[in-house]
């Protein structure tokens, strides 16, 4: 895994070439393009990296896990994972992966939650992008759910992180440098609109009681997935006889307002929350318990030298965390 200490500090990009980002390499590779890249070449073989203006791509899945041995359970994961960008050098689903197995193996994932609920949880069961380990397939809750509400499982809501407690139930959605808004305007939108599936009408009408917008405001509104993650988190949730927690992980200087800006959409109790928790508050999380050994200083080390990609001017981006 190359971090901000192997990267080169600034890159001369032209409009035919890219240089290798790494440190004393001095290869070359075409600019990739959105179109017409038939017969050129974009890999630094030297460094197995796929290279693009603003950052690179690791031909081997296994360069960007902090622990390699996970490599059989992750391509397992990833039979059924609907879409994978996990090879991307600015992934959010490589940093999803590699925090929360972290936190799995080393017995520190029931201390979070208890932390950041305040609330004592006995057990859990998680999920990576809805694969319950238990089946080897996708979380059988989660299909019911989808069925409820009309959502076709290749368009299915697919939840970065699920957490079953003995207490609760927890969606968490992640978020790295991307926006919770909901990608499309004008035709999409309109579409979202025109095909609101079940939505409103599933599990008994549910949408009226738990929503406090209609689900026109709520598209206009660009909150589209964090609606349906709401919505069918708190179906599922009430079928196992849980608590519903949402979480949005996001950056510390991102999504300040979501708290604000969804909430006002959604109906809440002590029983279902929505809430904005941070990377930066789990790197604090992390650094600060659990036993202080390779895998615990390799996991700190991953977010203190996480790289954020390259400017368009070619200027290597500060840390991806702000860890001040």
């Amino acid at each position: 895994m190359y971090t901000k200490k192997d990267l080169k500090d600034e890159i001369v990009i032209t409009e035919q070439k890219v240089p290798c980002p790494v440190k004393d390499c001095d290869i070359l590779v075409d600019r990739k393009r959105k179109t017409n890249n038939e017969n050129k070449e974009f890999v630094c073989r030297k460094h197995r990296i796929i290279i693009t203006p603003s950052t690179f791509i690791y031909q081997d899945i296994k360069d960007i896990l902090v622990f390699q041995d996970d490599i059989k359970l992750l391509n397992e994961i990833l039979g059924t994972k609907r879409e994978s960008r996990l090879a991307n050098e600015n992934s959010e689903d490589a940093v999803s992966w590699n925090v929360f197995r972290y936190l799995e193996t080393e017995g520190q994932l029931l201390k979070w939650l208890n932390e950041i609920t305040k609330e004592t949880h006995s057990m859990f069961e998680i999920m990576y992008w809805s694969y319950c380990n238990k089946k080897k397939g996708t979380y059988p809750l989660l299909e019911k759910a989808r069925d409820e509400f009309g959502v076709r499982p290749n368009q299915g809501s697919e939840p970065d992180i699920i957490i079953k407690t003995d207490k609760t139930l927890f969606f968490i959605e992640a978020k790295l440098f991307s926006s919770n808004k909901t990608s499309g305007t004008g035709k999409t939108i309109n579409n979202r609109k025109e095909n609101n599936k079940q939505y409103e009408t599933g599990g008994n009408s549910l949408f009226k009681n738990i929503f406090a917008s209609s689900y026109v405001e709520i598209i206009n509104d660009q909150k589209y997935e964090l609606m349906r993650f709401w919505l069918l988190g708190y179906w599922m949730a009430r079928q196992e006889g849980l608590n519903f927690q949402l979480i949005n992980l996001v950056l510390e200087r991102n999504e300040k307002e979501i708290e604000k800006g969804f909430g006002k959409h959604i109906n809440q109790n002590n029983t279902s929350i929505f809430s904005r928790q941070t990377w930066e508050s789990l790197y604090h999380f992390i650094n600060e318990n659990g036993n202080k050994n390779q895998y615990h200083e390799n996991i700190v080390s991953y977010f203190e030298n996480k790289t954020a990609g390259y400017t368009s001017d070619g200027k290597l981006r500060d840390s991806a965390f702000d860890l001040s």
